[in-house]
């Protein structure tokens, strides 16, 4: 799987009402693997809206904390708990995420 590959099925982990367009760009293989992925990925939606706000929308951890009315600890720490579990759930499919 390649890094564009890679960067698509993060886009579409962060944007479920555009997964399907995305999938659309991708082989069987890779839907199929992205498939059995998302049914791994167990992220809340408190934790997706703070990965949007992040890194979809390019805000810093500060700006998406008064963006939520939050203080940084509470939008920090649910978010690198996103990150570890997502991390983990592609390593254990073997992506690299290295390579974006």
């Amino acid at each position: 799987m390649g890094a564009s590959e890679v960067a698509i099925l993060l886009q579409a982990l962060l944007r479920d009402d555009a997964e399907q367009e995305r999938l659309d760009q991708l082989s069987d293989s890779v839907v199929e693997q992205w498939q059995s992925i998302t049914r791994q990925v167990a992220i809340d939606d408190e934790q997706r809206l703070i990965l949007k706000l992040v890194f979809q929308e390019g805000n810093n951890v500060a700006k998406a904390a008064r963006l939520l009315d939050k203080p940084v600890h509470n939008v920090r720490r649910p978010m690198q708990r996103a990150l570890q579990h997502i991390r983990e759930v592609f390593e254990a499919n073997a992506i690299n995420l290295e390579i974006l």
